[in-house]
């Protein structure tokens, strides 16, 4: 989750008294590992030799009223007590949830800093949809089409109006039984179909199967963009 900090409290921040016990380091290496997972997550690595034996590092992201381009994180040691006069090798880590530019990361050490760029992914798609429309009598497919929201493209599916049935979808949780019924007339004669869908939503699967009394019914009851294909 994203908290956004006004121009007011970073002044207040910025003016408040700097800690005497710990000071930004210096760092040799610095690498961004991407773990397999969907979606991708990053975790940060930074690598040097610290001045103190005793000294613990961490790395600090910097606070930002808006995301910046490459979002700097500080190497920070800090001694708990008496320093102890050695040095000593540390690596540590930070995962990079919420804490990255819209390009990427900057290290920055006591003497260096170095940038760090990030691919950026596509989201996720929020839904998959698979429709179709058969005879209840004789349980022939009639029409059949697909749909992934948000609709990108040629990924989008086959469905002629991805943008519309994407936003009553999402309006509606993805649960095509939510949605309210479109007004216009339809034609009283008794041809029934069946509509129905195999959903994937946010993960979730579902399923929604209805009998109406024709095609035209079918349409209008939900929504009069899901199922008109």
């Amino acid at each position: 989750m994203e908290i956004a900090v006004s121009e007011e409290q970073d002044r207040a921040f910025q003016a408040l008294p700097t800690p005497q016990s710990c000071r930004v380091i210096d760092f040799n290496t610095a690498q961004v590992l991407t773990l397999r997972s969907a979606p991708p997550q990053y975790v940060l690595i930074v690598s040097g030799e610290m001045p103190y034996l005793n000294m613990e590092v961490s790395l600090v992201p910097l606070v930002y009223i808006q995301q910046p381009d490459y979002w700097g994180i500080e190497v920070v040691g800090c001694l708990p007590e008496i320093g102890l006069p050695a040095t000593a090798p540390y690596v540590v880590r930070l995962e990079l949830a919420g804490t990255m530019g819209t390009q990427g990361i900057e290290v920055l050490g006591a003497n260096r800093s170095e940038k760090i760029d990030i691919p950026s992914y596509p989201a996720k798609a929020q839904g998959s949809f698979t429709f179709s429309i058969t005879e209840a009598d004789s349980g022939q497919t009639i029409a059949e089409a697909t749909l992934t929201c948000p609709p990108d493209g040629e990924d989008g599916g086959s469905h002629p109006n991805p943008t519309a049935a994407c936003g009553q979808l999402t309006e509606a949780d993805g649960w095509i039984e939510r949605i309210p019924e479109a007004p216009g007339p339809c034609t009283k004669e008794h041809l029934p179909v069946i509509v129905s869908a195999t959903v994937t939503w946010t993960g979730e699967p579902r399923h929604y199967k209805q009998e109406f009394s024709n095609r035209c019914v079918a349409v209008r009851a939900t929504g009069g963009v899901i199922f008109e294909f």
